[in-house]
């Protein structure tokens, strides 16, 4: 079973919570010792081509939300640049998304980028954090997504609990659902591979 799928069951906050956690200390493991990120040359948010299409746009600031190693951060030198993640070290903050957005209410983003980060859970786990994200852009920012439908990442083979992990399925039709619902523009829909045929979907929300 799906440790979310306890969370829905749940009868209590406490249960909930519980539940919560330990999904969050298996991400921890899976993300500091069995995931190997490779992401320099997906076709459409590969580390040249997605900075060069944020760059196009001038903004003043860059969040990144799931960093992992913080590669792209090199890609935006003499940007105002925050890096997030709540697994590694590398970042500029060890937060998660919810986290981050608690201390930081009053902070906006021209633009913010989510790639690959935004992945595991049931639907009602990733509408809020699309939530948060949103919460975070400014009005006229542009957000880029790279998210999973529903494959998981080939390392997760060698990771003894992967049966435990809930990844959720991105479709073409949920993500016109968050544009409704948000008020988003979708400038840009693609789906993508990098050099190893990992597929994935790439989009990029205009806030209006």
């Amino acid at each position: 079973m799906k440790i979310y799928g306890l969370m829905k069951e749940a009868p209590d906050e406490l249960l909930w919570n519980f539940t919560h956690d330990i999904h969050k200390l298996i991400l921890d493991k899976y993300f500091s010792t069995y995931w190997r990120g490779d992401t320099k040359d997906f076709s459409h948010t590969g580390h040249e081509v997605l900075s060069n299409k944020v760059k196009e746009h001038n903004p003043k600031n860059i969040l990144d939300v799931g960093c992992g190693y913080n590669d792209y951060k090199k890609c935006f030198d003499g940007y105002e640049f925050v890096g997030i993640d709540p697994y590694n070290d590398k970042a500029d903050i060890k937060q998660g998304i919810y986290e981050y957005y608690q201390e930081n209410k009053e902070r906006q983003f021209d633009a913010i980028l989510a790639l690959g980060s935004i992945n595991f859970g049931p639907y009602d786990k990733i509408l809020q954090e699309v939530e948060w994200i949103d919460k975070l852009l400014a009005p006229g920012g542009r957000s880029y997504w790279r998210v999973n439908p529903g494959i998981p990442h080939k390392t997760l083979k060698e990771f003894p609990l992967v049966d435990l992990i809930e990844f959720f399925d991105w479709t073409e039709t949920f993500i016109k659902k968050i544009a409704q619902i948000f008020g988003y523009e979708i400038e840009e829909y693609a789906e993508e591979t990098n050099h190893n045929g990992d597929k994935r979907i790439y989009f990029c929300f205009h806030k209006l």
